[in-house]
């Protein structure tokens, strides 16, 4: 019977220690798989947050980008604008000095200045006095004309009965031109002054 009770005793330690293992077993499965879970959601957790960054990254880097070529066309295009008023002030600067060109300029300047206005003060560059009054006396035009070292080229006309002027110089064409230019751009290029 001693061996009998040994025999048993022997088989129930060794279904405990088998149950231990299996319960460590579990356990350690359970850790385990604990861990894995823990770890892809460390993961996931990871790749969000890395693809918030990425995408936050392109787009300050976009935003960058989009900053510098629209501040490219902005330069190019008001370099442009200012080479076209250059050239323009250059080719109006030769025809100044060209008087059979310059006349037939002037009159159609003085001319559309000077629509409506009864007894014009004709402001003209010191040197265009005489081509002035020759082209105000040859139309029957009433005005008076005054030699003014503000206007470059062309005319200012004044009507002093009703208070307003009327600026048809060489210069105020070109400011023109170079607004009408820009806006241009503008539409062609998508950028907004």
């Amino acid at each position: 019977m001693d061996e009998r009770i040994e025999s048993l005793a022997r088989r129930a330690a060794e279904a405990e220690a088998w149950t231990r293992e299996l319960t460590a077993r579990d356990e350690a499965r359970r850790m385990i798989a604990n861990a894995e879970n823990e770890a892809a959601a460390i993961i996931a957790r990871a790749e969000r947050a890395a693809e918030k960054w990425l995408a936050a990254e392109r787009a300050k880097r976009l935003g960058e980008a989009h900053g510098r070529i629209l501040e490219d066309t902005l330069i190019l295009k008001h370099r442009a604008v200012e080479r076209a008023k250059a050239l323009a002030s250059q080719a109006l600067s030769e025809l100044r000095s060209d008087p059979e060109r310059y006349s037939p300029v002037l009159e159609n300047l003085i001319l559309e200045a000077v629509g409506g206005v009864e007894s014009p003060l004709v402001e003209v560059a010191p040197r265009d006095t005489e081509l002035a009054e020759s082209i105000l006396k040859r139309h029957g035009i009433q005005g008076q004309v005054r030699p003014s070292s503000a206007v470059d080229g062309g005319v200012i006309v004044r009507d002093t009965a009703r208070g307003f002027s009327v600026y048809n110089t060489f210069s105020e064409r070109l400011a023109k031109a170079a607004d009408l230019l820009l806006s241009r751009f503008g539409e062609v290029f998508g950028t907004a002054e």
